[in-house]
């Protein structure tokens, strides 16, 4: 098979180094580990990850209240109410149904969960905004175990090739090496992440810049509800960067938000005031700093006992000390990030994505569950249920040793190479330009210059080849703010964690729909 436009290298697979798997599950986080071990010992299974499988935080145990059938009904009619009208019923009942099945599951591979009767789903502790971390360290030791399961690390998913409109493998690059390889497999799950890289502005360093959609976009699958993103409220502001989570029980119990001028703003926008809902607050923060012409606002603790400041907040006070702010004495400069992006890749509620063959799960994935929005719990919990979904509908469906392996070449029509620098600035400006005009609050004007900027480095890049790890990252992340941008412009109204200063009210008549994107 030949394509001049498929995909973005030159490449030959038969004089490419080769593997053969019966899975691939793309993602060494929890959600993929998971997904590994839910699929039957009869397959070959490679894990492929883009860092080394150990580089991670290590945790023990995570602190939930015993799941039963009482507290699923409230999970579910909490869940439809969060997501505003949007969510899919159908992936909210499979989420709860499947919920107790998993978390046993998850107890039989080693997790500890802290279990009291006094907690509720809506108390579980984040640890450094990362949850699913804590108990990433069972699972992969459970994973070490399976004989029938290996690691490819450091090894970045380029392209997801097809044949017929079926998957048939990955094109990979060694990031040691490279070098270009592929490999064959009957069927992938990806389990990468989201797409928040995109944004100058996230609650993480490492942030998945959503490599994994761009690519399922070009094998012809469709992306969902892409405007939607979870923006933190309350992120440390330092030298021009964001990064660090200051949690919100310290905005909920009596932190207070000044803007620059150090003037309180909250009740200006919502009747709770510091109090307001996430997406409200955030909204409200970046209103604020448009209005003062400022890059941050404050949370002020400084008016509170210092050694209750110290006792309580103990972690942010050691933290933000690291930065020379010692906030018994100085108010912390907080600015909204993305945090978590409730669209992804299209999917049903076995995890099938519109291209045969190919799974998504966890923020990768879009299938209704959270609607317009979202709760910090199903977050955490989402990836891991479906991931099962995903791996018991290949066990029944796939049959094992049954990989093709089809010659493709790909011939790509630019000549001219693209400058390393030019490629450097082209990826700053385009985060830049996402977190500054698709940011909390967008609206027509904004959303437009957005577009602009993204099809102005487009055309600049065009005609010219791709060679290097970078080029790829910008050509997959102009893809997705294509879009991100132009789903946000369809979505004439505010709802959930999409708001449009110029559409501040919900259309239930004509935007009670989820938005769809596809490349051809």
């Amino acid at each position: 098979m030949m394509s001049n436009d498929r995909y973005l290298v030159d490449f030959d697979t038969e004089k490419l180094e080769k593997e053969i798997f019966d899975v691939v599950v793309i993602g060494g986080g929890a959600t993929g580990l998971y997904a590994a071990l839910s699929i039957d010992k009869k397959f070959n299974v490679c894990i492929l990850t883009k860092k080394g499988i150990g580089e991670i935080n290590k945790f023990s145990s995570v602190n939930v209240k015993k799941i039963d059938t009482n507290v699923c009904k409230t999970l579910f009619e909490d869940t439809m109410l969060q997501g505003a009208g949007l969510c899919e019923k159908n992936s909210v009942n499979s989420f709860t149904d499947d919920l107790i099945k998993n978390i046993e599951n998850l107890e039989k591979a080693g997790v500890q969960f802290e279990k009291s009767e006094e907690l509720t789903y809506s108390d579980f502790s984040e640890i450094d905004g990362k949850p699913s971390r804590i108990f990433r360290q069972q699972l992969l030791q459970e994973v070490e175990k399976r004989s029938n399961i290996c690691f490819y690390e450091e090894s970045e998913v380029i392209e997801l090739l097809t044949d017929n409109g079926k998957v048939c493998g990955l094109l990979t690059l060694d990031k040691n090496t490279g070098k270009l390889g592929v490999v064959y497999c009957a069927a992938v799950i990806c389990a990468s992440g989201g797409y928040g890289g995109i944004f100058k502005n996230t609650s993480g360093s490492e942030k998945s810049s959503g490599d994994a959609a761009a690519f399922a976009m070009r094998a012809g699958a469709e992306l969902m509800d892409m405007e939607f993103v979870h923006f933190y409220p309350t992120v440390l502001y330092i030298n021009g960067t964001t990064g660090v989570l200051v949690p919100e029980k310290i905005r909920l119990n009596g932190g207070v938000l000044k803007n620059i001028n150090g003037e309180c703003f909250m009740q200006k926008y919502h009747d709770l005031g510091n109090c307001a809902p996430r997406d409200i607050a955030s909204a409200a923060i970046f209103t604020e700093m448009e209005q003062t012409g400022s890059d941050f606002v404050y949370l002020d603790l400084t008016f509170k006992d210092k050694r209750y400041i110290k006792g309580k907040y103990a972690e942010l006070y050691e933290g933000c000390l690291k930065y020379g702010i010692d906030i018994t004495a100085q108010m912390i400069p907080v600015a909204p990030a993305e945090h978590f992006c409730i669209g992804g890749i299209k999917t049903n509620i076995n995890g099938e994505s519109t291209v045969d063959g190919f799974y998504a799960c966890g923020e990768a994935a879009c299938n209704g569950l959270h609607g317009a929005n979202g709760l910090a719990y199903n977050a955490l919990f989402e990836g891991l249920v479906f991931a099962n979904r995903a791996a018991e509908h290949i066990n029944k469906c796939v049959e094992p040793s049954n990989v093709k392996l089809p010659h493709i070449i790909s011939k790509t029509e630019g000549t001219e190479e693209a400058a390393a620098t030019a490629v450097e600035l082209s990826i700053e400006l385009l985060r830049t330009t996402m977190s500054n005009y698709v940011g909390p609050v967008r609206d027509r004007e904004t959303l437009y210059k957005a577009l602009t900027t993204v099809m102005n480095i487009r055309n600049e890049f065009a005609g010219k080849k791709v060679r290097t790890s970078r080029e790829i990252l910008l050509k997959n992340e102009l893809i997705l703010a294509q879009a991100i941008i132009m789903s946000a412009i369809e979505r004439c109204e505010s709802r959930g964690s999409h708001k449009r200063a110029d559409f501040p009210r919900v259309n239930e008549q004509k935007m009670r729909r989820h938005t769809v994107k596809k490349m051809y």
